[in-house]
């Protein structure tokens, strides 16, 4: 009950379509547009867990590439943090998604910040992404991760580009933050080059198989990742999400 009225409190203080302030956590003061896709979620610190591990560990100057970037949930995190000598390229397919990540760019004035409207993946060219507008936010390619599926979604054509193209043309990242709801794999085929060049540190969010033995393969080519808690994972005996990785 208690949680309804929460709920019914914000809708009535911040309804949708209002900009709204972030209220708590690294992105506090930060404005956003309140849809459906966006929630009220971030008014009260979107994932604020995630949000306080990365923001110790983003730097001024360096490049992140942010994929499965939503409506700039992290995108308004790293903006300030990488500073005016820093980038933030951002990645989301979904034309409804990509709309409101724009605009949560404009509303803060983010100027360091990137926005293609595009999904990355082993090939470029037009793909098939499965979504539901009501639950935007778990959108996927519709070959990555078949256990992570919903009978519900319906499919859409994207565009996708690989991460090496992108590198190619907008500098190499030093951060990968990847939240594709079972597509690193796919993300991370189609950056070969980058990461052997670049050898760039990984925050990734696990959704099922695929994703677990992407992960073991940048283990075994020189990747450490790490638990929030700073426990090291060394396989997946138990599930462990999010994730951190550096290089040896």
């Amino acid at each position: 009950m208690k949680s309804l009225l929460k709920t019914v409190v914000k809708r009535w203080v911040f309804p949708e379509g209002s900009v709204a302030p972030v209220l708590r956590g690294p992105c506090r003061g930060m404005k956003y547009r309140v849809t459906p896709e966006s929630g009220h979620s971030m008014i009260v610190g979107y994932e604020l867990a995630n949000q306080r591990f990365l923001a110790s560990r983003v730097r001024p100057g360096i490049t992140v590439f942010d994929v499965g970037a939503n409506v700039g949930q992290f995108m308004m995190l790293f903006s300030p943090r990488v500073g005016p000598t820093g980038r933030v390229v951002c990645f989301e397919p979904y034309p409804p998604a990509f709309r409101l990540l724009e605009e949560n760019a404009r509303l803060n004035g983010l100027t360091n910040v990137v926005c293609l409207r595009q999904a990355l993946a082993g090939s470029g060219g037009r793909l098939s992404f499965t979504v539901n507008p009501r639950t935007a936010s778990m959108g996927k390619l519709s070959a990555a991760e078949p256990t992570h599926e919903d009978p519900s979604f319906s499919k859409i054509e994207v565009d996708a580009v690989r991460l090496d193209d992108a590198a190619d043309r907008l500098g190499p990242p030093d951060l990968l933050k990847i939240d594709v709801e079972g597509g690193a794999a796919a993300v991370l085929a189609g950056a070969e080059k980058t990461l052997e060049a670049r050898k760039p540190a990984v925050f990734i969010e696990l959704h099922g198989p695929e994703e677990q033995r992407a992960v073991l393969d940048l283990m075994r080519r020189g990747w450490a990742f790490q638990d929030l808690a700073g426990g090291r994972v060394r396989d997946f005996a138990s599930w462990t999400t999010p994730l951190w990785g550096e290089h040896a």
